[in-house]
């Protein structure tokens, strides 16, 4: 699905990753900063991006769609994130889980709400799906009121390994 494999908003180009997004990975994901709300923390070096990044990427290989490499549209080709829609089961079932995480340098912005809202968008356009969900920690204020601007709403709570979770869902009649 070429559509998906690189796209364009105002802001962000949206692209597959590919191998040499590795230092990107690691920038973002090994940043303190990226996970303060995340209980596994940072990433603690390029062999964890490595397993990170190939996850995505087959997720691509085997699935056909996987989350970007986020780069701003205007300037220099520099991933300043990653983010998308992934399948993954929740609640024993196979959904779109939408995610993003951008570096700081870019917060504030309104980027990861333009990213998920085309995420969102494509994906009811160009897919079967009823529904799209996202997760976050509960103490997580600015991913809470960005699932919200994107247009997910709450939908409970779920546990796992490291703790509880709420969950957004947005419906395709939504």
């Amino acid at each position: 699905m070429s559509t998906w494999t690189d796209l364009r908003t105002l802001r962000l180009r949206l692209r597959k990753p590919n191998a040499a997004d590795l230092h990107a990975v690691f920038a973002v994901h090994g940043d303190p900063q990226t996970n303060t709300f995340n209980p596994d923390g940072p990433l603690g070096d390029l062999a964890g991006a490595a397993r990170l990044l190939d996850r995505w990427r087959a997720d691509w290989s085997e699935r056909g769609i996987g989350y970007w490499a986020v780069e701003l549209a205007a300037g220099p080709a520099e991933v300043v994130g990653f983010g998308g829609l992934r399948w993954k089961t929740w609640q024993n079932r196979e959904v779109l889980n939408l995610y993003f995480r951008l570096r700081p340098q870019v917060w504030g912005q309104g980027l990861a709400v333009e990213l998920g809202r085309t995420a969102v968008d494509t994906a009811f356009r160009q897919l079967d799906v009823e529904e799209i969900v996202g997760a976050t920690r509960h103490d997580n204020r600015p991913s809470i009121a960005t699932l919200k601007r994107i247009g997910l709403q709450p939908d409970g709570t779920q546990m796992d390994d490291s703790g509880s979770s709420l969950l957004f869902r947005i419906r395709r009649e939504a």
